[in-house]
């Protein structure tokens, strides 16, 4: 016969698991609360942006807390080291986008059309055509004005171009990769591998984060706006190490509200 203080032991246990997957829910749908009564206009995707880029409430009190070493600010970089270190085991994604710091989308620019002459050829990334001005049309002309590779895309897609058959027959490798990286570069989405940068770093726990405090914020917003998508969306698998990420991003939210009180 079972002993009753393990039954006891044992649900005890279980109802001493804290369900942050709830309390993240919970502080979302506050923080959600405040962003759209201080920006009654846009979608959500707008506003985050708009939050992410430009002074308010928040982003005026998280910025100095990344630059700073007092106990407040330690413990806040200690829930990013340990969202980010959950992240990086756990490989979570929002849609097909990876949730990771490594790669984080920080914002949107302005497209605009490049040029370039290199190998005898012309290289061409420009926005917009006569029928649909949302085209990316990436183009080689030899030295004759010749068109010797074209590809009409509706959203950038590195894979589509890199695998089209015109690019691998037609291009010598040189050529594959100097319109590669003018492809890249003329993305209007900016994203960033914030461990990776050129900026002098930024102590996070164990970690060094190689950004500015301005991305490294952007890129926290970004990756607390993903993780809501992909919960609320349905996304998430239920496991036990995924619901363990929203502990970090509970706290990181509770650290947001606790800026606008």
């Amino acid at each position: 016969m079972p002993s009753l203080y393990t039954e006891h032991a044992t649900r005890w246990r279980e109802l001493s698991d804290i369900d942050y997957l709830g309390y993240f829910v919970t502080a979302w749908l506050a923080f959600n609360a405040w962003y759209r009564n201080a920006y009654p206009e846009g979608s959500d995707r707008q506003i985050i942006n708009e939050i992410k880029l430009k002074p308010n409430l928040i982003r005026n009190r998280i910025i100095p807390l990344l630059q700073d070493t007092t106990e407040e600010a330690s413990l806040f970089k200690s829930y990013v080291a340990n969202l980010h270190n959950k992240l990086e085991s756990t490989q979570q994604y929002c849609g097909q986008i990876r949730i990771t710091f490594r790669e984080v989308f920080i914002k949107e620019v302005r497209p605009l059309t490049v040029s370039k002459n290199d190998y005898g050829c012309n290289f061409e990334i420009v926005f917009g055509s006569a029928a649909n001005q949302k085209d990316i049309i990436s183009r080689v002309k030899n030295r004759k004005g010749v068109v010797i590779f074209e590809l009409t895309q509706q959203r950038f897609d590195m894979t589509e171009l890199t695998t089209h058959p015109h690019y691998i027959e037609r291009l010598s490798q040189s050529r594959k990769n100097v319109l590669a990286d003018m492809y890249r570069a003329a993305n209007p989405r900016v994203t960033l591998n914030l461990l990776g940068e050129n900026s002098p770093p930024i102590s996070i726990g164990s970690y060094q984060f190689k950004c500015t405090e301005s991305d490294l914020f952007a890129g926290i917003l970004e990756i607390i706006y993903l993780m809501r998508c992909t919960l609320f969306h349905g996304e998430l698998a239920p496991t036990k190490d995924n619901g363990a990420c929203y502990e970090p991003a509970y706290f990181i939210i509770k650290k947001l509200l606790d800026c606008i009180n």
